[in-house]
């Protein structure tokens, strides 16, 4: 179950520069590491836990749907950053 982008921090939104440089390419390896992770925990079965967890930050205000404009927006208005892990 794909979620690309779908989960945007609210406390570590940052407005760029106007004369900022790019940031890079880092969609594809976000993706990649969100879908490697699914993978993981589905295997050892803390998939559904995982969701759970997502679920509870945005309850919490934590964490926000990316509105659908901004999933198409350019590399120099946008950041992706790789899936870590987070231990509650």
């Amino acid at each position: 179950m794909p979620m690309h982008g779908v989960v945007k921090e609210s406390s570590t939104s940052t407005k760029l520069r106007e004369t900022a440089p790019p940031l890079g390419h880092f969609r594809s390896q976000a993706i990649g590491r969100y879908e490697q992770n699914q993978r993981l925990l589905i295997k050892r079965g803390k998939w559904s836990d995982f969701q759970t967890a997502v679920d509870e930050y945005a309850v919490l205000g934590h964490a926000e749907l990316v509105p659908t404009p901004d999933l198409t927006k350019p590399d120099s208005q946008t950041f992706y950053m790789p899936m870590h892990g987070v231990v509650k």
